[in-house]
């Protein structure tokens, strides 16, 4: 199979915010009631269909604990296409390690990095009030895009994903034709990182040719 980008997405939040459920809804439209730390970090894959265009999304489940995290090389961090930092709406203290995340991703990835911010558990009453607004309090008044999802009633998770790789492509696409264009060559990523791990093909790669993502 074929696919005209490959985009990858590394989430990242607090023990127990519900990071792998969100993703397991998203992939599999499941819901686990059981809690199983993820350990170190797992990634899976999702193949779909936009606008006409094939897409891989590639999306690494970070560790929340902080005993267990991985620490991601810069490179990771660069070549990734969007960041997704959640807490868990019942939970403040989750809410106020967001701006840790925020600040490895910013110190680590490229300029402008694509992050989303999600409240999740919008199933449950909510012991944070206004978190938008604490969100921009802790982010020195940064508009960051959120979004309540509950993984469990399957709330706001597609429209998650579906915000991600609009904006994704279009960034994509913005990095293809600099890349092509020879006055601006150096201006962004090397050809190399690009076409490992970063954005759009403008040659669809054949999956039978063994390229590995990282």
């Amino acid at each position: 199979m074929s696919r005209e980008f490959l985009f990858k997405i590394l989430v990242f939040g607090h023990s127990g915010v519900g990071k792998t459920s969100i993703i397991n809804r998203y992939i599999d439209n499941e819901f686990g009631f059981s809690h199983v730390p993820t350990i170190g970090v797992e990634f899976r894959f999702k193949d779909l269909t936009v606008d006409d265009q094939k897409i891989r999304l590639q999306i690494w489940d970070s560790c929340g604990q902080k005993s267990l995290r991985m620490p991601f090389t810069t490179a990771i961090y660069k070549n990734s296409s969007a960041f997704i930092v959640a807490y868990d709406l019942t939970d403040l203290d989750s809410l106020q390690e967001l701006l840790f995340f925020i600040e490895e991703i910013e110190n680590h990835a490229n300029e402008n990095p694509l992050i989303v911010i999600v409240g999740n558990k919008a199933d449950l009453p909510s012991n944070i009030e206004n978190p938008e607004e604490k969100i921009k309090e802790l982010t020195n008044g940064k508009n960051y895009k959120t979004f309540r999802t509950s993984a469990k009633e399957s709330t706001n998770v597609d429209e998650l994903f579906f915000y991600l790789i609009k904006k994704m492509k279009k960034n994509a696409q913005k990095m293809a034709q600099s890349i092509n264009d020879p006055n601006k060559k150096n201006d962004f990523i090397t050809d190399d990182q690009f076409n490992n791990l970063g954005g759009f093909r403008p040659n669809p790669l054949d999956e039978d040719k063994g390229k590995k993502c990282c």
